[in-house]
């Protein structure tokens, strides 16, 4: 059913509500960038170029201290890797539950021991 529609069970109505998924990505670039692309547009999720108050995810093959990672730590939205957008995708129907965003198959690479923030950040 579409977005918006409403159902009456008796003298109750409900109505249908979509979910948006909303995606920014940090450090993916090239073959990688397109195959993100390719897999959003599979699943229905705008895919930004530049980040929005509006994003949902912050996908990246790995956390490092930009500042669209950190926007998204402040937001706070979950950072995961593109393998929970293909997760969404391998789902069977649109009613089956998203992903887990805390699956550790889904949480990017950590940055090194020892990583320095960048300047100003504390």
């Amino acid at each position: 059913m579409p977005h918006g529609s409403e159902l009456k069970f008796g003298t109750t109505t409900f109505s249908v509500r979509g979910l948006s998924i909303v995606i920014c990505a940090s450090g993916v670039s090239g073959a990688d960038r397109q195959s993100l692309k390719t897999a959003c547009e599979r699943i229905g999720a705008v895919l930004l170029k530049e980040w929005r108050d509006d994003a949902t995810h912050m996908v990246a093959p790995q956390v490092s201290w930009t500042p669209k990672i950190l926007t998204a730590l402040a937001a706070p939205i979950p950072i995961v890797n593109m393998a929970w957008v293909q997760a969404v995708g391998e789902r069977t129907t649109p009613i089956q539950p998203l992903p887990d965003v805390g699956e550790s198959r889904f949480t990017p690479a950590l940055p090194p021991a020892g990583s320095k923030l960048p300047a100003g950040v504390h």
